[in-house]
């Protein structure tokens, strides 16, 4: 996998940038510019920790270099309490908070609380992408179909049986695809239910450094 680090910045991309927000500790925990992998992020982490997804780039004062994943947890939004209302749900059903106004907090809070889940969702983060951008890739080497949405690739994760136009050796190549998506299946299983960070990173890359 990639190094963890080049994706630790998680800064805006073409003026566009969201955040996890933890009600806890009134924090932006991680950000991304991508709303569909921070979703599933929360999902994983819904059994120990409630993340509402926010669109930081709504907010009035937001600059693409104002926040990134190396000081996020030093500011929240204007209108945190609204947040608490909205509820956490499945990818294609959850809600996209718009933040008001970005407010960097000056009020000191125990960041121990915060100590095992940061670098967590920083190496989910990680893998989550991997697996996102590897499978995606693989679907438009081995099909064709190129500039795939996450909702088709999606699709096709659930439907990976159905007919597609494979181009080259279809066994193998299915065979490729269904391993990594199975891959994919046992390493968030892992991130769901293992709340030791050291455990789950030495289980996750046993599975990930066959690529």
């Amino acid at each position: 996998m990639n190094d963890l680090y080049s994706l630790k910045w998680g800064t805006a991309h073409d003026s566009r940038q969201y955040g996890l927000y933890d009600m806890i500790t009134n924090r932006i925990v991680i950000t991304y510019h991508e709303p569909h992998i921070l979703e599933f992020v929360s999902n994983l982490f819904s059994s120990r920790v409630d993340l509402k997804l926010v669109n930081l780039s709504t907010a009035e004062n937001f600059t693409n270099n104002l926040i990134d994943n190396t000081c996020c947890m030093n500011w929240t939004v204007s209108n945190h309490i609204e947040l608490t209302s909205i509820r956490s749900g499945l990818r294609i059903n959850s809600k996209i908070a718009k933040a008001k106004k970005l407010i960097k907090s000056d009020t000191t809070i125990d960041f121990s609380l915060l100590e095992d889940t940061s670098p967590y969702l920083q190496y989910c983060l990680a893998t989550v992408v991997w697996f996102d951008d590897n499978i995606k890739n693989l679907i438009s080497e081995y099909t064709g179909i190129q500039e795939l949405t996450y909702k088709d690739y999606d699709y096709l994760f659930q439907n990976i049986f159905l007919e597609l136009p494979f181009q080259g050796n279809q066994s193998s190549q299915l065979g490729s695809l269904t391993k990594m998506i199975s891959d994919r299946k046992k390493v968030f299983n892992i991130i769901y239910n293992e709340f030791d960070f050291d455990i789950a990173q030495i289980k996750c890359n046993e599975i990930i450094n066959q690529y």
